[in-house]
């Protein structure tokens, strides 16, 4: 009990400490400001600079392996997890997020939707797989994988990380993509 009031103490006294700084406590409703001095769209709070998108600046290119097509092979009433990989030839740093469109009866699982890769990285692995399930030719032919990226800011923190997501993939930005058709053999 004794060391919860002293610490009470010590966050009433730093609450009501005079700042002197010219710029006002930051508080949750504060809004993140870039580099330049502009909210973001991002409603998190953050200590970590996320920079601001460059429009001016061209998207890098981006390689994947397999290009076209993704293959799942029976059996399929296992659990199972594999990888494809990104491919980035470029010396930039790139955010990308991954989204499935998949059948109803679908079962593919993608742990994280979300990655990074910084300009050393030249390929990164992006692990997908499925839960067991009955195979039928008719309920799973439409299955796509679509990946989506992003330069991630030059003035970005190396800390940066995921909460950055919102900045990157703003309204202001227009992240290139690709497709890889699922295809499942029996």
């Amino acid at each position: 009990m004794k060391h919860l009031i002293i610490i009470m103490m010590i966050i009433v006294s730093f609450s009501s400490s005079d700042t002197t700084s010219s710029e006002a406590p930051y508080s949750a409703t504060s809004p993140i400001l870039t580099s330049t001095g502009q909210p973001t769209s991002s409603s998190s709070i953050s200590t970590i600079s996320c920079g601001s998108p460059d429009k001016s600046d061209e998207i890098v290119d981006v390689t994947f392996s397999p290009n076209r097509t993704f293959f799942f092979n029976a059996p399929f009433d296992i659990n199972y997890m594999t990888f494809f990989k990104v491919r980035h030839p470029e010396y930039r740093r790139i955010a990308y997020r991954v989204s499935l469109e998949k059948s109803e009866k679908s079962t593919i699982v993608l742990p994280e939707s979300n990655g990074m890769m910084e300009e050393k990285d030249w390929d990164g692995n992006v692990k997908i797989g499925y839960t067991e399930f009955e195979f039928d030719k008719l309920n799973f032919k439409n299955d796509s994988i679509t990946i989506e990226w992003v330069n991630i800011p030059k003035e970005a923190q190396r800390e940066a990380g995921f909460e950055c997501f919102a900045v990157w993939f703003g309204e202001e930005v227009t992240p290139k993509n690709h497709t890889l058709k699922v295809q499942y053999n029996s």
